[in-house]
């Protein structure tokens, strides 16, 4: 944009004289450019400057017009880039276009990106490179769009991705690779649009994912898989959205969650658990699955965990996908043995506590989500203390046995 204002003002100035030499300066009396108009031709060269001095482009002007080479520098002196122009017939009126060779450049000297115009379209061969010069893509225009081979490589020489352009859309077998060369994804496009099986892998030439594509997107069974080989997840695609049956797993094969889904949200009933604990040399510990219903991708209603025995352990009420409602957990015997009140997931009050023969015991003073709890164990006795505020929780203290 700085260049522009720059011959702009020069061009208006310029107006003022048919031959000869001319300068023209800024406000605060900086030259901005220095032009020479040769007689014979009536082309005038010229020479623009930034206000602190150093050359910043040259080039040569017919009747306003730009014409052949013109050349940009940095402030370091570095060339910037280097273009060519005609002036070419364009519905009765003349105009300048770029046309021929086209160079830009690093501020380091180094060449960025080479092609050629025609009339002020990219055609052919275009090169970009990194600054340090190596080679970073490679594509073919026509008309000033992507058509032919097409290819990136990484910083370190190595092949990111290649392919086929047919009047700017993607076509046929496309390939991406990892940086240390191994294959990432593989598969077809057809007029810029996925198709058939894809599959990609990671760095490690492990399956990473593998499903099929039509015009919608994602179509039929996918499956997708952790680093080590194991299986991730795995179900069915519609339109591009999850639907159906998905079923999730940890990366040591247990089974970490399944349900439905429609329109790609969960929906409907679901079972889900998490890791417990992992011990010093990596051994995890799963907890028990929580099991409820989703709508519209979140829980709703009451959701159970259950002793090995079939009663439920634990329960929540969902709201939206939120804790809002009753809490309650049970002894093995089915029996009662808290009930609280959540409500966005904070306590904000403990209504009752029962031993396991079913007695009333005071167990909390928590009101308006302030108190403090008596946790219980499976035989109810105390376990620890917990202190809430504005129903979250401050500190916890074990209870002496």
């Amino acid at each position: 944009m700085r260049g522009f204002l720059i011959l702009t003002f020069c061009l208006a100035a310029q107006l003022s004289f048919a031959h000869g030499s001319d300068t023209t300066y800024d406000e605060s009396g900086n030259v901005y450019s220095i032009c020479h108009t040769h007689e014979e031709n009536g082309i005038t060269d010229c020479k623009y400057y930034y206000k602190t001095g150093q050359l910043y482009q040259i080039g040569s002007l017919k009747d306003t017009l730009r014409v052949g080479n013109w050349v940009s520098y940095y402030r370091n002196h570095f060339t910037k880039d280097s273009i060519y122009y005609a002036i070419i017939q364009k519905e009765g009126i003349e105009v300048s276009v770029k046309d021929s060779f086209a160079f830009y450049y690093f501020s380091n000297g180094a060449i960025r990106t080479r092609g050629t115009f025609d009339e002020d379209k990219k055609t052919g061969k275009w090169i970009t490179n990194f600054p340090d010069g190596r080679e970073k893509e490679i594509v073919r225009y026509k008309n000033d769009v992507r058509d032919g081979q097409f290819h990136v490589n990484y910083r370190n020489g190595k092949l990111r991705e290649k392919g086929v352009y047919a009047e700017g859309m993607r076509i046929g077998m496309w390939n991406t690779y990892h940086k240390n060369g191994q294959l990432w994804g593989v598969g077809e496009f057809q007029e810029d649009i996925r198709t058939g099986e894809w599959v990609w892998n990671y760095d490690n030439g492990k399956l990473q994912a593998k499903g099929l594509f039509n015009k919608e997107g994602r179509s039929g069974v996918w499956t997708y898989h952790h680093r080590n080989g194991q299986l991730m997840k795995t179900g069915t695609f519609l339109n591009n959205e999850e639907e159906g049956e998905w079923k999730f797993y940890f990366d040591d094969g247990e089974l970490e969650a399944e349900g439905g889904f429609k329109l790609g949200n969960k929906e409907g009933a679901w079972k889900e658990r998490e890791v417990a604990s992992t011990d010093s040399s990596g051994v995890r510990t799963y907890g028990p699955f929580m099991k409820g219903e989703y709508e519209l991708d979140k829980r709703t209603g009451d959701w159970y965990i259950y002793y090995e025995n079939g009663k439920p352990k634990e329960m929540w009420t969902y709201v939206l996908g939120q804790q809002t409602g009753s809490y309650k957990a049970f002894y093995p015997n089915g029996k009662l043995k808290t009930h609280w009140r959540l409500i966005d997931g904070r306590l904000l009050q403990v209504f009752e506590c029962r031993n396991k023969r079913g007695k009333q015991i005071d167990c909390g003073t928590v009101k308006l989500g302030s108190g403090t709890v008596t946790i219980l164990d499976e035989k109810g006795k105390p376990l620890r203390t917990e202190v809430y505020k504005d129903g979250y929780i401050q500190s916890e203290e074990k209870v002496e046995k």
